[in-house]
Formats: structure tokens, C-alpha cells, sequence
């Protein structure tokens, strides 16, 4: 992981778009860092040179919109390690072994929570 820097382009971007996604919560939320994955390892760079060859494809089929858009994952730091470390593969169940459904939840972009 890499922290991203405040005051840098890429920084301000995502917390405008995640403090935007809260609405009326917005005042009340402290972002103390964001990070971003640093693609390590080559596990990791097997996983975004998939992801890479996966969306060209989709995007060959559909006349060159592979549509891929931002989306925010609600998670705990331990459960965002995880994702980082192995891929959404380990999601499905929780530690206390209550489902929440079969897939994986996420946010639009521009609604970081439900209103």
C-alpha cells in the first residue's frame, strides 16, 4: 500500500468524491489517509495484468466500451488487507459465519452511502 499524498491531485479527487457521497454526513467524517494499491509482488501484478487483458477483451466485444466505473467497497481494514492481499476470491461469509449474500457489494462512485 501506498499512502497518497494530501494536496495531490489524485488525493483531493477521491476524498471530494467520497465526502460529496455523503451528503449531509460529510461534516461529521475526518479522512485521516488514503491509500492505494501499489500493485507488489507478482501475484498482484498476475491479478491487474488479468484484470488488463480481461477489460481490452470486453471492451473488443462491445465496441470498444469495456464500461468499467468507480465504485466504493464498504469494509473493515482487516477485510480491505484481505481484498488487497488475495482478491475479492476469500469474500462471501463473515468471520461470524453470517452471509450477507452471494457477490460482492458495492457503492456507486457518487454515493459513498445510501440516503
Amino acid at each position: 500500500m501506498v499512502k497518497i499524498g494530501e494536496g495531490s491531485a489524485e488525493h483531493d479527487l477521491i476524498k471530494k468524491t467520497l465526502l460529496e457521497g455523503l451528503g449531509t454526513h460529510a461534516k461529521d467524517t475526518r479522512i485521516v489517509a488514503i491509500h492505494k494499491n501499489s500493485v507488489s509482488g507478482s501475484a498482484g501484478k498476475a491479478r491487474w495484468l488479468t484484470f488488463r487483458i480481461f477489460s481490452q477483451a470486453v471492451a473488443e466485444r462491445r465496441s470498444g466500451n469495456a464500461n468499467l466505473r468507480f465504485a466504493w467497497f464498504g469494509a473493515s481494514r482487516e477485510e480491505i488487507c484481505q481484498v488487497i492481499s488475495h482478491g475479492f476470491s476469500q469474500c462471501g461469509e463473515t468471520s461470524n459465519g453470517q452471509s450477507h449474500g452471494v457477490g460482492i457489494s458495492l457503492s456507486p462512485a457518487k454515493f459513498s452511502i445510501d440516503r
